[in-house]
C-alpha cells in the first residue's frame, strides 16, 4: 500500500479529471464578478452621496457668506440695494443683473426698514436695519439622491445687519417696518 500522501494525492487526480469540475470553477468565478458588481455599486452610490453632501454645504455656506457680505456692504457704505444685490450676485459666482429678483437659480432680496425699537430714531438712517435674503437651487448630481430628496434643493440664508451711516441723516419715511 502506497504512503498517506499518494491516496490523497490520487483523490485531487480524481477530483480534477472529472468531468464537472472546470465548469464549477467557471460558476464560481461568475458569483465573484456579481458579487463585486453589487459591491462597488453600493461603495459608488455611498461615495456620490458624499460628494453631493459636501457640495451642498459648500455651496450654503458660500450662498450665507454672501448674504452676510451683502449686507455688510450695505450698511457700512449706504449703498443702493440694486448694487447690494450684484455684490451678493459676484461672491456667488453668477453674473451681475440689473438689480435684485431671480437669475440663473439664484434669487436675491434686499430691503430697508425700520426697526421696531423704540429707542431707535425712525426718522433718521441711522439704525435702520438692512435684510439681505438669498436663495439658491442647488442641483444633485446623483441621480438616485435626487429621487428621493427632489431635484433641485432649495437652499436658503438670510442676514440682517443695522446701519452705520454717520454722515448727514436721510429721511427713511419711506421705509415699511422691519419683519422679523
Amino acid at each position: 500500500m502506497p504512503s498517506g500522501g499518494r491516496i490523497l494525492s490520487n483523490s485531487v487526480d480524481r477530483v480534477r479529471s472529472m468531468p464537472g469540475a472546470a465548469g464549477l470553477r467557471r460558476k464560481r468565478r461568475g458569483q465573484s464578478v456579481v458579487e463585486f458588481a453589487f459591491v462597488v455599486t453600493l461603495f459608488m452610490l455611498f461615495a456620490m452621496t458624499a460628494v453631493d453632501l459636501g457640495r451642498g454645504i459648500f455651496y450654503y455656506n458660500m450662498l450665507a457668506n454672501a448674504a452676510r457680505e451683502g449686507a455688510r456692504y450695505a450698511v457700512i457704505t449706504s449703498n443702493t440695494l440694486p448694487n447690494v444685490c450684484n455684490i451678493v450676485r459676484a461672491r456667488m459666482g453668477v453674473a451681475a443683473t440689473a438689480g435684485c429678483g431671480s437669475a440663473t437659480g439664484l434669487t436675491v432680496q434686499a430691503t430697508r426698514c425700520k426697526p421696531n425699537d423704540a429707542n431707535i430714531s425712525k426718522t433718521n438712517e441711522w439704525g435702520t436695519e438692512t435684510q439681505v435674503t438669498a436663495s439658491y437651487q442647488f442641483t444633485l448630481i446623483t441621480p438616485l439622491i435626487s429621487v428621493f430628496t427632489g431635484n433641485p434643493i432649495t437652499l436658503n440664508a438670510k442676514s440682517t445687519m443695522y446701519d452705520e451711516d454717520w454722515g448727514a441723516p436721510a429721511n427713511v419715511s419711506s421705509y415699511s417696518a422691519c419683519v422679523p
